[in-house]
């Protein structure tokens, strides 16, 4: 495997990742285990990270860092581009991710991006990748705690916390945690656990946010399984559809699997109005073997196979926000590519 070199001694680092999840934020947990400046900042999909890294780079003020690494998400080709033109840029920018999208936008042949969807033989995630690159680099060392935490947010994000006994449990409640208490919360939590503890666990005070946190997505879970709708999609599968609170986006998947007959539904399309500037679209696979990264990028989408998102346009939204009937309204919402500017 390649992991692009570049420079030895690092002051003044900048972080632009994934806000959404426990892998994007666990990115920006690394860089602060591993540098003693970091500047992180945290975006809700590829479409905010990328209009930033465009302010950034045409106002040059992503010059005055000494390291940038761009985590778990993708980084388009203009943006590529320009990062590959400007030598002052591209000898200390690291770009790390896991998506299929990275990929599409041949982020492979750029030598300062490090993409990978699988390694050794598994689905990887970009936390497991940036600790690869640092350990390799001699910023971070081989500490168990740090190398378990690694393997949970893997285990987390590829949704292989379900199979497994050790790590499971664990593994999941890192984003029960880190829905109760935010991002910034979350990264310090973190950040004190590895560098100050010697056994990776929660405190009791996590024990009883967690737990808090359980019992609201058992409640949301019930509110949100009477308003399922059912319809097929162009391609003949059946698909499940809903409006519910962001976080249950995963939740909401596993829940029809094991309550609503998962061999009928391919995937669900969670609609949430509560993230990102006018809502998102998450498309989760419950059975068969749909690929959602395509059927999401037809919709100016995109993501892995079994999880993706399409953005929700403004007049997207003020149309949907029309309909008196909530049926009418989901239908229009589920069937709307992403447009901007429409």
């Amino acid at each position: 495997m390649y992991y692009p070199t570049t420079f030895d001694t690092i002051f003044s680092t900048k972080v632009y990742t994934h806000g959404a999840d426990v892998d994007g934020v666990s990115c920006a947990v690394l860089a602060k285990l591993a540098f003693p400046n970091v500047e992180y900042e945290l975006f809700a999909n590829p479409e905010e990270l990328n209009k930033k890294l465009e302010e950034d780079i045409s106002s040059k003020i992503i010059e005055k860092y000494n390291a940038i690494f761009i985590t778990d998400l993708p980084v388009f080709k203009p943006n590529l581009e320009k990062i590959n033109e400007n030598e002052a840029i591209r000898n200390k920018t690291i770009i790390i991710d896991h998506h299929i999208r990275s990929i599409d936008e041949d982020a492979k042949n750029y030598n300062f991006c490090f993409i990978e969807e699988r390694l050794d033989n598994r689905f990887t995630c970009a936390t497991e990748l940036f600790y690869r690159w640092l350990y390799m680099k001699s910023f971070i060392f081989d500490l168990s705690e740090v190398f378990d935490y690694v393997e949970h947010v893997r285990q987390n994000d590829t949704w292989e916390w379900d199979a497994q006994t050790k790590f499971g449990d664990f593994s999941h409640k890192l984003s029960f945690l880190l829905n109760e208490i935010g991002p910034d919360e979350y990264i310090k939590n973190l950040c004190n656990k590895l560098l100050k503890e010697p056994v990776l666990r929660f405190s009791k005070e996590d024990e009883a946010k967690i737990k808090r946190h359980e019992e609201l997505i058992k409640e949301e879970l019930k509110k949100a399984s009477k308003n399922i709708t059912y319809l097929e999609d162009k391609e003949k599968n059946k698909v499940a559809v809903l409006f519910a609170p962001y976080f249950l986006r995963n939740e909401i998947p596993d829940y029809i699997r094991k309550t609503h007959r998962p061999y009928e539904i391919s995937y669900v399309i969670i609609v949430s109005l509560d993230v990102c500037k006018y809502g998102q679209k998450s498309f989760r696979r419950v059975d068969g073997v749909c690929n959602l990264n395509r059927i999401t990028a037809k919709m100016n989408g995109g993501g892995h196979k079994n999880s993706a998102r399409v953005m929700i346009s403004k007049k997207q939204r003020e149309k949907m926000e029309s309909f008196d009937d909530e049926k009418e309204a989901l239908y229009y919402i589920v069937n709307q590519k992403y447009d901007e500017n429409n």
